[in-house]
């Protein structure tokens, strides 16, 4: 439904995201990280895309870019339903570093 969804509304950050996660659930790391960043390019200031940015990345080894993206969600003044996991992934991946 997602990709279908896409389809009609190429440019929604948010079917974007929704599509890009089930990619990111189902293991397709690259598909996702395509379709975070095309959320991203559409709604660069909403902060659960970036941080589910982060998790694809951090999924590939882009360790770096992950933990950027990662930092700009937590960082970021807007409020957003994952930021409490988010603090908690980055002190794991701080840990683990």
């Amino acid at each position: 439904m997602a990709q279908s969804a896409r389809e009609s509304q190429p440019k929604n950050p948010f079917i974007n995201d929704t599509l890009g996660y089930v990619f990111y659930l189902r293991k397709a790391y690259d598909l996702a990280t395509v379709q975070f960043r095309n959320a991203l390019a559409a709604a660069p200031h909403i902060p659960t895309i970036r941080y589910h940015l982060a998790l694809s990345l951090k999924a590939q080894g882009a360790d770096t870019e992950a933990l950027r993206e990662l930092l700009y969600s937590i960082e970021h003044t807007d409020d957003f339903p994952e930021r409490e996991e988010a603090e908690k992934l980055l002190q794991k991946w701080r840990q683990n570093s």
